[in-house]
């Protein structure tokens, strides 16, 4: 079987050139790439990439947001609680 190494969707994590990449478009380590494709148990970068997001490890505009919008509603609904 012949695997696709230049396939973007997939992270081969025995492949040092694909862990280099990766690691270096993300700014992470090589620790938090394979504990990331540990616990997700998945190669997929788009479930990984969203792995970290959640961890906090991998920052993302879209997830601050998010976080924000979610947060903001929180208050809201407080506030409404407490009339």
């Amino acid at each position: 079987m012949i695997f696709n190494l230049n396939n973007d969707q997939l992270i081969y994590p025995c492949e040092i050139t694909q862990v280099n990449f990766w690691t270096k478009k993300w700014g992470i380590n090589t620790y938090h790439l394979n504990q990331a494709i540990l616990e997700t148990g998945s190669i997929r970068s788009s479930v990984i990439r969203k792995y970290l997001e959640d961890k906090g490890i991998l920052f993302s505009f879209y997830t601050t947001f998010i976080h924000l919008k979610k947060g903001i509603k929180a208050l809201a609904d407080n506030f409404k609680a407490e009339e």
